[in-house]
């Protein structure tokens, strides 16, 4: 049984990796692409991506509600490390010429460089494991929102997909006008 679930991981690994290689995907270059070159194609795949993410982890996240067990998933309190945190990985990404997505891919295609940015990646992984205790415990603003029990389940499902709905829509304009935003 351990075997056949650890042989479906390795073609499940490779088929995706497989994909992303000759998709070329990237979460910072679909942003540097649109913003750059009014090349909309990875953000609109993105946007895509966290629409069918939405609809796929509501369902996941209802089943165990239905069945009256505890609800997966992670919330966590926003805070000033998240605003830290973000502006130090976009910074990083920038650095290092890619997402995470694309720093493995070009790592598995054999570019040298990316062992040293592979390794800045698992060192500040560490870095940031080690101390984000502190800052949760120090730079916490509030408590941590989950949309489904404020709104129920929905409105939140259906306000998010309306926003990314929207955000494409948006993207898509611009693609075709080729002027500013």
């Amino acid at each position: 049984m351990m075997g056949a679930i650890i042989l479906a991981n390795l073609v499940l690994g490779v088929a995706l990796g497989y994909a992303l290689h000759r998709s070329r995907f990237c979460f910072a270059g679909a942003f540097r692409d649109f913003i750059l070159f009014r090349d909309g194609g990875l953000l609109k795949a993105l946007i895509i991506s966290l629409m069918i993410s939405t609809i796929t982890f509501a369902l996941i996240q209802y089943i165990y509600l239905i069945g009256d067990t505890t609800v997966p998933g992670n919330f966590y309190p926003i805070g000033l490390y998240t605003i830290v945190g973000g502006i130090l990985f976009g910074i990083g990404m920038v650095i290092a010429g890619g997402c995470v997505c694309s720093i493995f891919l070009r790592f598995g295609e054999g570019f040298k460089l990316f062992t040293f940015v592979l390794l800045g990646l698992i060192l500040g992984s560490l870095v940031g494991t080690l101390n984000y205790p502190w800052w949760e415990m120090n730079f916490t603003w509030v408590e941590p929102v989950y949309l489904a029990e404020i709104l129920s389940w929905p409105i939140a499902i259906g306000s998010q997909l309306v926003l990314l709905w929207g955000l494409y829509k948006i993207v898509n304009r611009q693609e075709n006008n080729m002027g500013g935003l």
